[in-house]
């Protein structure tokens, strides 16, 4: 049912009762009494990075610090015994061969960087390999790691990756690497040099992955998380439905972009000072990934969308599984919301799409459809897409997807060196740190047991069917041989880490 008319050309006796009810809204009918949050143009980069939520009320920081904050320093203080262990038995990053390579970053998280949308500068450097005219192509560009300043005797260097459908067993095979510093190309058969480039890709992809791509998960929903807080009433159906999936999520946010103790600060004195580099390049990418990077195809400017893009791989097909069981569940809620509080809503849309491209704007909002599907982006990113991507990726040997690097990219097509000579013993120590602290999941609360708060017996009803659901998903996915990327049991109902 589309209900904008009637929301956007309300009668006289409806919008009689809008004013009406409006005024008998009072601060108390709000979480924080209407003083915020509220976003602003981010500190370090106004016009580059997501908006920022700065101004906390104190229940968030407390609330983030007794649940989180002392999680960090808990494991910071008693975990490195079992860093240093696993370090003594693990003390090199390890041989990557072309299938372990092809796997980790076609069929994990790393997959959401392939694309078949290949640029020209790309396609005249991978001539020679693209010959195939019924072949499937796909590149993974990592053209963002220019933006890293590597730490005295480190190493980073931006790659880009082709990618050829093998039409026996539909898998993705790499083809060639070329390395974006030189416009050297490299295959399989190039030896030392092409083991090299494949560190460099490695590298290169688990950067994108966590200051980039999936930064995309956390920043921009900011915006949302504190005007939602600060203009829809609390026992509003709106409310109620997205707000146990902002829990923790603006105060952890904070600590990441302004904390002088995270890790994108990279003090070198912190056990867990795993990054290779200096801190303004990594905030640096933090804007390639929201505001792109102008002529190549791979790095759009960030958008707002109603459905997850195309991922192109199981991956891509578990997460779209998951958000179509959140659109279910939503849209039968949505339809349930009053006329009345639609009032609110518009004024809710229309603060967000001025801060978030492509958010729909108060007009666009009143179509229930459009409605469901920009709320189930919200409460799908923060919880299953969040959190897919820290499971996965924790579980792949930190050994073969290295953070720093001490051999210098290939400058050409021979070279040699020794594996030993890639990293040091106290670059496994500090991954694996961080991995602990910051990548691995932690979760407080989960979203297999999350109660929305509604007060009548159908919308409960609509809360139980939903969580049923969600386990008939893990099972539909599991029957169908996807992975379980990450199982129910682990997926957290916020941003919690």
């Amino acid at each position: 049912m589309n209900i904008s008319e009637d929301i956007i050309e309300l009668d006289a006796e409806i919008q009689n009762r809008l004013n009406i009810e409006a005024k008998a809204l009072t601060k108390e009918k709000y979480l924080y009494e209407r003083k915020g949050p509220w976003p602003q143009p981010s500190p370090e980069h106004p016009l580059g990075e997501a908006p920022a939520v700065l101004h906390l009320p104190k229940k968030e920081k407390s609330k983030w610090r007794w649940n989180i904050g002392l999680r960090y320093f808990r494991n910071m203080i008693t975990y490195w015994p079992v860093a240093l262990a696993y370090t003594f038995k693990n003390p090199t990053i390890d041989k990557v061969s072309d299938e372990e390579f092809n796997y980790i970053m076609t069929e994990e998280s790393y997959s959401k960087f392939l694309h078949t949308c290949i640029d020209k500068d790309k396609r005249d450097a991978f001539a020679e390999y693209m010959t195939d005219e019924n072949g499937e192509y796909f590149i993974i560009d990592l053209t963002l790691i220019k933006h890293i300043i590597p730490l005295k005797d480190m190493y980073a260097s931006p790659t880009v990756a082709l990618f050829k459908t093998n039409p026996k067993n539909k898998k993705k095979e790499v083809v060639a690497i070329l390395m974006l510093f030189n416009g050297l190309v490299l295959s399989p058969n190039d030896g030392k040099a092409w083991e090299l480039a494949k560190y460099y890709t490695l590298q290169g992809a688990t950067y994108k992955l966590v200051l980039s791509e999936h930064a995309l998960l956390h920043f921009p929903f900011d915006c949302i998380n504190a005007i939602s807080k600060t203009t829809l009433p609390k026992d509003s159906l709106l409310f109620k439905l997205m707000n146990p999936h902002f829990e923790f999520t603006l105060a952890l946010n904070i600590s990441v972009l302004e904390s002088p103790n995270s890790p994108i600060e990279n003090h070198q004195f912190m056990p867990y000072s795993a990054l290779v580099g200096k801190p303004e390049g990594f905030r640096n990418m933090l804007v390639s990934g929201y505001k792109g990077i102008e002529g190549n195809s791979c790095y759009p400017l960030y958008q707002y969308t109603l459905s997850p893009r195309k991922i192109h791989s199981d991956y891509g097909i578990f997460l779209q599984e998951y958000f179509d069981t959140f659109l279910r569940f939503v849209t039968k809620v949505v339809k349930k919301i009053p006329v009345e509080e639609y009032a609110q809503i518009k004024l809710w849309a229309r603060h967000i799409s001025k801060w978030i491209p492509e958010f729909p704007d108060e007009i666009e909002i009143c179509d229930e459809k459009v409605l469901a599907r920009a709320v189930t982006k919200v409460i799908w990113d923060v919880s299953i897409a969040h959190a897919a991507d820290h499971y996965n990726y924790s579980t792949i040997k930190i050994n073969k997807v290295p953070l720093r690097l001490r051999v210098k990219p290939p400058q050409s097509k021979k070279c040699d060196f020794e594996q030993k000579d890639l990293g040091k013993f106290v670059d496994i120590f500090k991954y694996k740190m961080i991995q602990k602290l910051f990548f691995k999941p932690t979760n407080v609360t989960l979203l297999k047991n999350t109660q929305y708060n509604f007060n009548s017996s159908e919308l409960v009803t609509l809360n139980q069917e939903f969580l049923s659901d969600l386990r008939q998903t893990e099972q539909k996915l599991l029957n169908r041989g996807i992975k379980n990327f990450i199982p129910l049991d682990q997926i957290s109902r916020s941003i919690q880490y």
